[in-house]
């Protein structure tokens, strides 16, 4: 029901005046020109007495003619300006006796009618007037305003009694009783209890200043909102619960007081809420603590008003609220909380429930959902730990809430295991809580969900291991509950027992023989677990429990010593059932000996009792039969059997049974020694049983298991990996060592060759001493070798046995064995013990042993005098008889044999193979020249061959004859390697990527493959040798027509032999350099595998079991081919880097060039920087680092498909990765090469702008090295700098065709100029060369604001902060932001960006000091008064008005993309233009005063406002007015207008100003309960509008409102432009009510939406 507004026209003379009225009008109006012209607080005074005179200068002087105000809404104006809390006390007393006369005169009725237009300026001053002016003000609200009729009141309730709550919040103050008399009078004369009561909680809910007066009212005042005691005791059975929904309501009304039901009528949530806001964290701790108290005292936990009335959400709303308050740690907070919630204190005689019993039934559930709720975000789940821990401080409350919410507390640390915050405070939670309910409720979790993983959660990320409850009491029942689970479910908690067995201390236990039990008993551990499940069901949950007293004392259900044996003899049968299942064997069997080695032993036990009490038969036996198993499948058992053989049964078992046992594990272990991917970890066991079990065993099963083996690669696979990993440990491996060396006694044998090669292979590395040693102790153990006749008790046949072996190693003498036989250094202690001789190598010492052997009175020779002599003939003679046979026929039959694949044909392509080298060799020693190496078929047949036949090779025997025979071939084809080199490295790299691709076998396939990579490595190193012997003496340029006498002579006339010379060279250059290329491109594939997976990025799930022996293979893989990778970057590096470069591994690039250079990058860097030169300018003579080539043969060999942008590109990646300090290694080439590119910039102008960013990271890094502090260097790095950008900055970039790159380029550069320039930012080389930078980027976009791409803006983005002294960047941006146009467009594109870039701009000294006040001055020009006039304004030109409006929305703008009170020096002066324009008539410059009014509101904090609240209300109320009156009478408004008072009112609204909220909302909207039922009369200008018949009959679709009901947001955001007024209906309609549910939801502001809409409201108005 709206009332009547007095129309704003009456401030316009519309009809007929007598004389003296028109003499009355006149003084009024010339009054109101006085307060124009006031500039301190004496005017004022002196214009209020004029104004006073002038309304007293006329009084009807007939009945029927009533007093009246001419214009009276300036009048209500000025009043309301001169009540500013600025002004003295005098002014307030003045203004008051002028509102005194105004009241008294126009009398109640028509103060009534025009209660919206002299009110609203009282209002405010109850808040901040001094004691002098509070007592007449008093009299003014006793006299005039809470005497207004009930009509009047019910629209002026909310602002009159929050005006009046700041006069009672101060007890001691003298005027507390007085304005409490005033509210009491206001709830009489209301006469709706209801709605006194609903506005006081509207007050208290959004006007946080007025909430301690609010506080003080409802403290004295409210009543009591708990049952009546006698009603309850009458009613106390009446079932609730069988009720419908409001009966029961009607039911808990009846158990109030009479007083209380308006106050919980006919919203009761409003109650609720305004005690939720005064229990934030924003209000006093004295506010804080007042509404405790009120909680305490009128509205009990068990109120009807809680239980029933209210919604159970607002109930859970109110305890949550409460329960955060607990946060602040105040014990007077907490104190109050507990009490509330534990309830008033009974009698114990009555009967009623305990303490505990009425927390459980009135608020428990409550606040367990709203912890749950909590729960859903990380930062309120902090606070649920906090509040879950206060509240365990009383054990009624914290005895039912931590079981229930325990587990899900923990779930929720479990779900943000990434914030660290939040696993603090759960952990500081968990440390809090008994252990009790811990582990009780783990165990109902745990078992009844089986979540494992919460379990394992919980014992690595809680304190759980230095807990002695924890690990002695509950730990130990946790272990025994899962391993009575049953076998299916065992293995899925193999992880959780491992940790509880290592977590459990050994005093948790007791040696199992205490126990009452032993094996024979009859056990059930289904009982078992239901007995431990019995004993947390008690101790977990204190409330449920019979006796509270005892159940914290309740005993676990086994003593310690039959927990033990239970979890022993549990872990134990566990272990067999999975031995015989052959399942998790070595997860079980870890188990069970981590559980062995922690229960104490009792060693006062006789054998007969520890056999009646244990026994482990069942184990042994179950292993004996899983014999077959274990060998054929070991990696599933073998590990466990290893564990429960060495640390458990080994101490205890019979010597047979062991020995047994022992042979099995090693059968195992065999398996696993002949699988490269698995040794290391087979090695590592074998270790473990070496550390427990007597070497002499080892050594017996081990030689066992070897003879058991008939394949020799497996025998040599297994003894090479004991050989490589046993060092210093050679014990074990003796005997089958001996047994391997056996074959080397007959050629014949087809093992011979392969231990052969693994002998070589053993001398080659670096245990091939040990080796010689052990080898030559053999016959040195023997006495009789130090006497002079050998007895008949001397072991001859022993000591011939040991030569034989040594004779058989060492027989073939050209050897790698026998040449490092002859050169290896005897022991120490060997060559004291021969010091008599002269022994230094083993050769020497057997010598020395053998002639002494001879020497020897022999009674029977033998064998052992022919064993001696052949190897003292082997040892000193060294001859050879030499063969010759046909070559090609041994090529065929060599080639017929490696591809035919038959059985042992390894074996006879290694004799051929030996034989074509022994030919080789003898034909080179006696200088016997061969037919193959002739220019001819033959010849050509031989290369093929060498081609042909590695690709169909496949065995490491082979593949080393192989390599032995190519590498002796080398010699043989001199010079003619460089016509071969080619297709036979192809041939070789394709074999390495052929034995490489096989994943399965790269473990095996290493060998061949290194030994293939060496051959590589050497005719590779062969081939580059006669290539630089050739360039640099032509040696070889005749070599093939040296005796033709005739060439001769015609080489030395005629000059084109030369010619034909160069470019044979030229191509032998390119073939070698091709043949490197090729080579490098593919071993660094390998080399890139080898690197990945030796980091571990490729190791896969399968391979994880056997990681370390994979990582193991790859560290090998990349040993080797680094090697070679090295030796070809050593040889040519740049061609080397070029191809690297050309086929890049991109995440392994540069680390694979660090690993090539080896830390010289100056290596690097010179021959990427001569490329880049090579490429660009052909005819410089510039060379950057020592070459043997000619300028013309570096040219044509190294030009290929790379670019000097792509060398260019790399180089910068490159240069990144290097310490700071490396750039002094190469500084003087990048100065050499910055010279080059100086001098001759034409050919380099393609790349100018990434050398530009070249220099730039040399100078950031120069920066931070100590050669970057000689001035020297800087200076002539700056230098060269500047003369590469201006070149550079010559051509216009509009025209490129790569601009982006340009701009990220000159990105790059920008961030490190500082450095570049030696300068710090804004010195004047610095802004020198950015404003070149400028100039050439930046500035060309000005006419072009389309082509302003993505990362354009963001270069100035980056130049915004430093371009202060850049005037033609400032000239950019002043002339941006000086066209509307412009600014528009750029606005729209993207608004963050030039918002930060003008930001930044208003913030350079000069923008800082004219940008803003220029614009203000501007805008004001002409206009001389400060204050806006009661005329209108002085009309102006369009395009006047156009610039005044565009200049306002840049004040807007700069306002709004600035820090809050940035500009809070013109505040004054903004607010002035505000309130100017406001008033104005001209429709274009009102809205931009709109916009403006919503910029401030938004960047400056209210205190700003206090001088110009009054004019600013009066201006929105005004503007609404005129929008009314025109909608009325159908006259045509300015749909922009309209728009922007709406959302500035819409803003008010949302930001909630407490100032505009508690005494002018009302003026605007209903702001009270009434804006839902609309039953009560108001003057809202909102809802007067909405219900105007124009409006109310269109049915036009209005605009759509916003509906986020989440925050508090406009509802009119994103609406940025409508037709009419009519599109608003919605708006209009809805406000009041939309804003009253805003409140009532208790949404929190979104400011940053207010701050978006408002900037595309900026952009959408700028005129095109």
């Amino acid at each position: 029901m709206s009332l009547p507004l007095r129309p704003l026209s009456l401030d316009v003379n519309t009809k007929q005046l007598d004389s003296k009225q028109k003499k009355f009008h006149q003084a009024v109006e010339r009054a109101l020109q006085h307060f124009d012209a006031v500039t301190e607080w004496a005017d004022y005074i002196s214009s209020l007495g004029k104004l006073l005179k002038a309304l007293q200068s006329w009084s009807p002087k007939f009945q029927n003619v009533k007093y009246y105000v001419p214009y009276p809404y300036q009048v209500a104006r000025r009043l309301s300006s001169s009540l500013s809390p600025n002004l003295p006390s005098g002014v307030h007393l003045k203004t008051l006796e002028v509102y005194n006369y105004i009241f008294e005169k126009i009398g109640p009725d028509t103060l009534g009618k025009e209660v919206n237009i002299w009110i609203g300026g009282v209002l405010p001053l109850m808040s901040y007037a001094s004691i002098s002016v509070k007592h007449p003000l008093i009299e003014l609200y006793e006299k005039y305003i809470v005497s207004l009729s009930s009509v009047t009141l019910k629209i002026i309730v909310k602002p009159v009694l929050a005006s009046l709550f700041p006069g009672i919040d101060d007890e001691s103050s003298e005027s507390q009783a007085s304005t409490i008399n005033l509210i009491e009078t206001l709830y009489t004369n209301l006469d709706d209890p209801s709605l006194f009561w609903q506005t006081s909680f509207i007050i208290i809910i959004n006007n946080k200043d007025r909430r301690l007066g609010g506080l003080v009212w409802l403290t004295k005042k409210l009543p009591s909102l708990n049952a009546v005691p006698h009603l309850a005791a009458k009613e106390k059975d009446t079932a609730l619960t069988k009720k419908d929904s409001k009966e029961r309501k009607e039911f808990a009304l009846s158990l109030l007081l009479d007083a209380s039901k308006p106050v919980v009528s006919p919203e009761p949530g409003l109650l609720i809420r305004s005690f939720v806001r005064c229990l934030e964290d924003e209000n006093e701790i004295l506010i804080q603590r007042g509404i405790l108290d009120l909680l305490l005292q009128r509205l009990h936990l068990h109120s009807p008003l809680l239980q029933v009335l209210v919604k159970p959400s607002d109930c859970r709303l109110l305890i949550m609220t409460a329960c955060r308050t607990m946060l602040k740690k105040d014990m007077s907070l907490n104190r109050r909380i507990w009490n509330w919630l534990l309830g008033p204190v009974l009698d114990p005689e009555s009967g009623d429930h305990s303490d505990s019993e009425y927390f459980i039934k009135n608020g428990a559930q409550h606040l367990l959902g709203g912890l749950h709720e909590m729960l859903e975000h990380p930062q309120t789940c902090i606070d649920a730990y906090k509040i879950v821990s206060a509240l365990m401080d009383r054990w009624q409350i914290g005895s039912y809430l931590t079981p229930k919410i325990f587990i899900p507390l923990i779930e929720k640390c479990r779900e943000y295991s990434d914030n660290q915050l939040v696993l603090k405070t759960a952990s500081s939670f968990f440390d809090s809580v008994e252990t009790n309910i811990i582990w009780g409720k783990l165990f109902e979790k745990v078992f009844c969900d089986n979540d494992y993983d919460l379990l394992i959660y919980v014992l690595q990320n809680f304190r759980c291991s230095t807990d002695e409850e924890i690990t002695v009491r509950h730990l130990p029942l946790i272990l025994l509950s899962l391993l009575c689970q049953s076998s299916i479910e065992i293995p899925k908690c193999t992880q959780i027992l491992e940790i509880l067995v290592r977590m459990i201390p050994e005093r948790a236990y007791l040696p199992i023989h205490h126990s009452s039990l032993s094996q024979g008993s009859t056990l059930s551990y289904e009982k078992c677990f239901t007995d431990i499940k019995s004993y947390y069901e008690q101790v977990s949950d204190p409330l449920n429990s019979k006796d509270l007293n005892s159940s914290s004392d309740l005993s676990p259900p086994f003593n310690t010593a039959d927990l033990t044996f239970l979890i022993t003899y549990r872990v134990h049968l566990l272990l067999i059932e999975n031995i015989r299942r052959y399942q998790n064997i070595n997860d079980i069997s870890k188990l069970f000996v981590l559980f062995i080695e922690i229960i104490p032993e009792q060693y006062d036990v006789s054998e007969e009792a520890e056999v009646v009490k244990w026994s482990d038969t069942d184990l042994i036996e179950c292993i004996f039969e899983q014999n077959d198993a274990i060998e054929s499948a070991p990696e599933q058992s073998l590990q466990g059997i290893v564990e429960i053989y060495t640390k458990y049964l080994f101490r205890n078992l019979p010597i047979l049974d062991s020995m047994r046992l022992l042979k099995i594990i090693m059968k195992g272990l065999w398996s696993l020694l002949l699988d490269h991917n698995k040794q290391i970890d087979a090695v590592e066991m074998l270790k473990v049983i070496t550390r427990h079990v007597p070497s002499s065993r080892i050594e017996s099963c081990l030689a066992s298991v070897y003879l058991g083996d008939c394949d020799i690669n497996n025998r040599l696979v297994v003894l090479d990996c004991l050989w490589t990993h046993l060092a210093g440990n050679f014990d074990i491996i003796k005997r089958p060592l001996s047994l391997a060396l056996d074959e080397l006694s007959d050629e014949k044998n087809s093992n011979y060759w392969y231990v052969h090669e693994w002998v070589v292979s053993i001398i080659s590395g670096e245990s091939g001493n040990k080796f010689f040693e052990l080898l030559v102790e053999n016959p040195l153990q023997f006495e009789f070798i130090n006497n002079e006749k050998i007895g008949n008790m001397d072991d001859l046949a022993l000591f011939t046995y040991h030569l034989d072996v040594l004779r058989n190693v060492l027989k073939t003498p050209d050897t790698v064995v026998y040449k490092a036989f002859g050169i290896q250094l005897v022991t120490e202690k060997l060559s004291k013990d021969w010091a008599a001789e002269d022994v230094s190598s083993y050769k020497s010492l057997v010598i020395a042993v053998l002639l002494k052997f001879l020497s020897i009175q022999n009674d029977a020779p033998g064998n052992s005098i022919k064993s001696a002599l052949s190897l003292l003939s082997l040892l000193v003679n060294g001859t050879e008889i030499n063969f010759k046979n046909i070559v090609t026929r041994l090529l065929q039959i060599s080639t017929e044999y490696i591809a035919s694949k038959v059985p042992d044909s390894q074996v006879v392509v290694v004799s051929l193979l030996q034989i074509i080298s022994q030919v080789l060799s003898l034909s080179d020693k006696r200088q016997i020249k061969l037919d193959i190496f002739t220019e001819d078929s033959s010849h050509m047949k031989y290369v093929d061959f060498l081609v042909s036949t590695v690709s169909h090779i496949d065995d490491d025997l082979v593949f080393s004859s192989y390599v032995n025979l190519l590498s002796e071939s080398i010699a043989y084809f001199q010079e003619s390697i460089l016509k071969i080199i080619l297709p036979l490295s192809a041939s070789i790299v394709d074999s390495i990527s052929r034995l490489f691709e096989d994943e399965q076998k790269r473990g095996k396939n290493l060998r061949s493959i290194t030994a293939l990579l060496g051959s590589l490595e050497e005719i590779l190193e062969v081939s580059h040798g006669y290539l630089q012997a050739d360039e640099s003496t032509g040696y070889f340029s005749h070599t093939n027509a040296r005796n033709d006498f005739l060439q001769n002579m015609v080489s030395n006339v005629f000059s084109s032999d030369q010619s034909s010379s160069e470019a044979r060279i030229l191509n032998e250059r390119m073939v070698v350099l091709k043949s490197f290329t090729m080579v490098s491109g593919r071993i660094s594939e390998m080399w890139n595998w080898a690197d990945q997976t030796a980091s571990g990025d490729l190791r896969t799930v399968n391979n994880s079991e056997f990681g370390q022996s994979l990582h193991e293979v790859s560290t090998n893989y990349k040993v080797i081919s680094n090697k070679l990778l090295e030796k070809l970057f050593l040889l040519e590096p740049s061609d080397i880097l070029e191809s690297l470069i050309s086929n890049p591994i991109p995440s392994q690039l540069v680390r694979l060039n660090h690993s090539l250079d080896n830390g010289r990058c100056s290596v690097t860097i010179s021959r990427l920087l001569q490329g880049i030169v090579t490429r660009c300018n052909e005819t410089s003579s510039v060379s950057l680092f020592s070459s043997h080539r000619s300028k013309k043969n570096l040219n044509s060999a190294e030009t290929n498909h790379l670019g000097a942008g792509d060398l260019l590109s790399y180089l910068l990646k490159y240069f990144d990765s290097l310490d700071n300090s490396a750039v002094e290694d190469f500084y003087s080439d990048f100065m050499v090469f910055l010279k080059e590119v100086l001098s001759n910039y034409t050919s380099y102008s393609s790349i100018s702008f990434p050398l530009l960013q070249l220099i730039a990271l040399i100078s950031e890094k120069l920066d931070y090295s100590s050669l970057g502090q000689e001035r020297r260097v800087r200076k002539e790095i700056t230098e060269s700098f500047i003369k590469l950008l201006n070149n550079s900055l010559s051509s216009d970039i509009m025209d490129s065709n790569n601009k982006e790159d340009i701009i990220a380029a000159l990105y790059f550069v920008v961030e490190r100029l500082s450095y570049v320039v030696n300068e710090v930012n804004q010195g004047d080389k610095f802004n020198s060369t950015l404003t070149s930078i400028v100039i050439y980027s930046i500035v060309p976009y000005s006419k072009r604001i389309a082509e302003i791409s993505p990362d354009v803006l963001h270069f100035m983005n980056l130049i915004a902060p430093i371009g202060e002294r850049v005037k033609p960047w400032k000239l950019f941006l002043n002339e941006f932001f000086t066209d509307s146009k412009t600014l528009r467009a750029l606005l729209e594109t993207d608004d963050k960006s030039w918002s930060f870039i003008f930001y930044h701009w208003s913030l350079y000294y000069d923008s800082k000091e004219k940008l803003l006040p220029d614009l203000i001055l501007s805008v004001t020009a002409k206009s001389n008064v400060i204050t806006p006039s009661i005329n209108p304004f002085n009309t102006w030109s369009d395009s006047e008005v156009q610039s005044k409006f565009n200049n306002i929305l840049r004040i807007a703008y700069l306002v709004l993309i600035s820090p809050k009170d940035h500009y809070y020096i013109h505040c004054q002066s903004l607010l002035n233009i505000v309130e100017h324009f406001i008033f104005g008539v001209e429709n274009a410059l009102q809205a931009a005063g709109y916009i403006l009014l919503r910029a401030l509101l938004l960047k400056f904090t209210n205190t700003h406002f206090a001088d110009h609240w009054s004019m600013l209300f009066s201006g929105l109320q005004s503007s609404l007015l005129t929008i009314y009156e025109a909608i009325q009478v159908q006259q045509s408004i300015d749909s922009n207008v309209v728009l922007q008072v709406s959302k500035t009112l819409d803003l008010l609204l949302t930001v909630n100003v407490e100032e505009f909220s508690a005494t002018h909302e009302w003026l605007f909207v209903i702001d009270t309960i009434n804006s839902i039922y609309k039953k009560d009369p108001y003057v809202a200008l909102v809802d007067e509008i909405s219900q105007c018949k124009d409006l109310v009959m269109v049915t036009t679709s209005g605009v759509t409102l916003n509906e986020d009901t989440t925050f508090r947001v406009p509802l009119l955001v994103n609406i940025h432009s409508i037709d009419s007024v009519v599109n608003l209906i919605p708006f209009f309609f809805n406000l009041s009510y939309d804003h009253y549910e805003a409140m009532y939801n208790l949404n929190p502001l979104n400011e940053q939406v207010c701050i978006d809409d408002l900037s595309h409201d900026i952009c959408h108005q700028f005129i095109k």
